[in-house]
């Protein structure tokens, strides 16, 4: 509708004409836009699994094209798999969902085990296609920081007070 309605509205000078504009019934401004957001446990254990939950959320009332997801893998953990149907490349999980529908929200996840003492900040990202048939602009999620423990917890009769009988 929007390449239409321009040519349309060209006069032979090469201008607009506004009567055209103003005739249109409605027109699309903007451009989607992606809301992301990536959780995970603040704290695991060295060998536990961490499993990285992505929402992604179109926040906008126009379809976001040919989505693109990606998240690159942090240091300090291995890859185990992940929900949703990524390709894993040996060092990030891809996600080609196609569009996202104007309030629409998709669930990913990505599984690691924690392999390292540190594990490095991870960040999930996306491109779409804009109006223009290029890419947006890169959507970041919040870099995300968890932190390992790097001794299982030891439980004891010696960690509890004794019993008292009332």
């Amino acid at each position: 509708l929007h390449e239409s309605v321009t040519t349309a509205a060209r006069t032979a000078d090469g201008g607009y004409d506004s009567n055209v504009f103003l005739k249109a019934s409605s027109f699309t401004v903007g451009a989607p836009l992606l809301d992301m957001t990536m959780s995970a446990p603040p704290s695991v254990y060295l060998g536990d699994t961490l499993v990285y939950s992505i929402v992604i959320n179109n926040i906008s009332a126009m379809t976001a094209a040919n989505v693109l997801i990606w998240d690159t893998i942090p240091a300090g953990v291995s890859y185990l798999g992940n929900g949703g149907g990524g390709i894993w490349d040996g060092t990030k999980v891809a996600w080609l969902l196609g569009d996202i529908a104007p309030g629409a929200s998709l669930y990913l996840s990505v599984s690691v085990q924690v392999t390292a003492g540190v594990i490095g900040p991870n960040v999930v990202m996306a491109n779409y296609a804009t109006c223009s048939g290029g890419l947006s602009p890169p959507v970041v999620s919040v870099p995300l920081v968890t932190v390992v423990h790097l001794g299982q917890p030891v439980l004891s009769k010696e960690s509890f007070p004794p019993a008292t009988v009332l």
